[in-house]
């Protein structure tokens, strides 16, 4: 199996995906508007990424940087680059967590239970009508028990 590159390594072997950094880090949040969507202001950040980055590539390869076709890389340079981004604010994405995190614990047969801030009652990570209640904020500290077959110390 190839080996996958780190960022760094990335960026040495297609050097514009440091352009498509510049975009990522020129993407702010003023306040101003009564909104900001995370994931709506990545997108063409995103497309630029794939032209240089993973298996929708076009461009033609040097040799030695057959690597940049993988969409592992891609993973890599995506993971990095949409860390640079404001979060969402107000604009509704923040609505749909519960329900992925209620999926996500839904695959355990342990029962996973979630509060905010290590204050307040634990609720079922199952439940996404519970998991909205708990309005969680940016920079909250989410604390997880679990208690079953598949759960452990870790």
């Amino acid at each position: 199996m190839t080996e996958i590159p780190d960022y760094d390594e990335i960026c040495r072997l297609e050097p514009r995906v440091k352009d498509v950094e510049a975009m990522a880090r020129a993407i702010h949040d003023d306040g101003e508007a009564s909104f900001f969507c995370s994931n709506f202001a990545w997108l063409p950040v995103q497309a630029e990424l794939k032209e240089l980055v993973g298996v929708h590539r076009k461009l033609p390869l040097e040799p030695g940087s057959e690597v940049l076709m993988d969409s592992r890389t891609f993973e890599t340079a995506y993971i990095v680059l949409s860390k640079l981004l404001p979060p969402c604010r107000d604009c509704g994405c923040t609505l749909f967590e519960p329900v992925r995190l209620a999926q996500l614990a839904a695959r355990f047969q342990a029962e996973i239970f979630i509060r905010i801030n290590d204050q307040g009652d634990w609720v079922s990570a199952r439940s996404a009508a519970q998991l909205m209640r708990l309005k969680a904020r940016t920079n909250s500290v989410v604390c997880f028990r679990a208690e079953g077959e598949d759960a452990r110390e870790g």
